[in-house]
């Protein structure tokens, strides 16, 4: 049992992702469920499964996902805004290794991995009675806390570098680059979305770029602010209006992290 706790934003789906690819179970169905994006009514037959007649809607036979990923991987996200009577019945599972469809009596075994995730204090949870104390206990066996983009601002070049190569397969666009002037704006942003926002940034940025690489202008405008380092290049209260566009457009094309190289030297 893994629990992955952490800020909204920080990435604890793609870390359960990374869980289950370096695990025994990697050739085996993964699945993903947010448990606060489904109703409680509907999310019991999401996970278990029904049979037909179970309910007015249940109109057919349906296997849940648990008994979908046999043999794999299932990430329950926002873990602590189930009931206290489905954490129950998921503890069942754990400690029996079977299911019961809803609406049926009859046991099915199962061997699944299971990951929960939340970004709620579990301390808190479990104090306002949210969370079950003995459910909380069986999935905390091994807690990995997830830091926010924050406090973590080394990986920013990386993330960057990544969701541009990602953003250009996506966009068709041939940008790989992002100016010099740029980086550094990312880097000291407080990113109160962690990644996600910063996904999005980049999301944004390839939306209005006109040219084939990122600079401070194509970045969300609460971005855009200045940075607090020395900036590259200064302007004057006499500069001309021809001598501010050129600082303005020409010298930041010029200062690239890379020139010619697809994939950017953020360290250069």
């Amino acid at each position: 049992m893994v629990l992955l706790t952490g800020e909204s934003g920080t990435g604890k789906e793609l870390a359960a992702r990374a869980i289950h690819a370096l695990s025994a179970r990697k050739a085996q169905p993964f699945f993903a469920i947010n448990c606060s994006a489904i109703p409680e009514t509907l999310l019991e037959s999401e996970l278990f499964g029904h049979v037909k007649g179970a309910f007015i809607e249940a109109i057919r036979d349906k296997i849940g996902v648990l008994q979908a990923a046999d043999g794999g991987t299932v990430f329950l996200d926002e873990i602590g805004d189930t009931s206290p009577l489905l954490q129950l019945k998921l503890l069942r599972v754990w400690h029996e290794g079977e299911i019961r469809l809803v609406g049926d009596d009859r046991a099915i075994k199962i061997n699944v991995c299971l990951i929960t995730a939340t970004n709620r204090h579990v301390q808190s949870l479990m104090a306002e009675g949210t969370l079950r104390e003995d459910f909380y206990y069986r999935i905390h066996v091994f807690q990995i806390t997830l830091s926010p983009l924050r406090e973590r601002r080394v990986v920013i070049p990386l993330l960057v570098n990544h969701f541009m190569e990602d953003n250009a397969k996506v966009f068709n666009r041939e940008v790989h680059e992002i100016a010099q002037d740029a980086l550094p704006r990312l880097q000291e942003y407080g990113w109160p979305g962690n990644a996600r926002e910063l996904k999005n940034s980049m999301e944004h940025a390839f939306v209005i770029v006109t040219g084939n690489y990122i600079t401070p202008w194509n970045l969300p405008p609460e971005i855009q602010r200045p940075s607090s380092k020395k900036p590259s290049f200064s302007i004057s209260s006499t500069s001309s209006l021809d001598q501010l566009k050129k600082l303005a457009f020409a010298r930041p094309w010029t200062k690239l992290m890379a020139t010619k190289s697809k994939r950017p030297n953020f360290w250069a």
